[in-house]
């Protein structure tokens, strides 16, 4: 699916029960799988997609690369006054190139 249209969760339901019983292989979700937020500790929706979907584990993907605190099970810190303060001293104390990063 393109990023610009919702993921399609209850879609996946009866063929992840289905393979979930044939193969070892873990299943994993992944698509519209948001991280923590401030008003519900616990990884956003992580919990809401495995029950809709009948997986274990999932990916996230837009949500890191937008706020890489979204792994916080405490919820998500402001990424101008804290996540992006952080990186910067984080390249500036290994004397790294911002060109490198970004």
């Amino acid at each position: 699916m393109r990023s610009s249209e919702p993921a399609l969760h209850s879609r996946l339901r009866n063929l992840i029960t289905e393979l979930q019983g044939s193969t070892s292989i873990p299943i994993v979700c992944n698509g519209d799988v948001l991280g923590g937020s401030p008003e519900e500790a616990g990884w956003g929706n992580f919990r809401e997609v495995c029950k809709e979907t009948g997986v274990e584990s999932v990916m996230i993907a837009r949500a890191a690369e937008a706020n890489p605190s979204c792994f916080r099970k405490e919820g998500l810190l402001d990424p101008i006054e804290v996540v992006i303060p952080k990186l910067l001293r984080i390249v500036r104390s290994h004397s790294l190139s911002l060109s490198l990063i970004f």
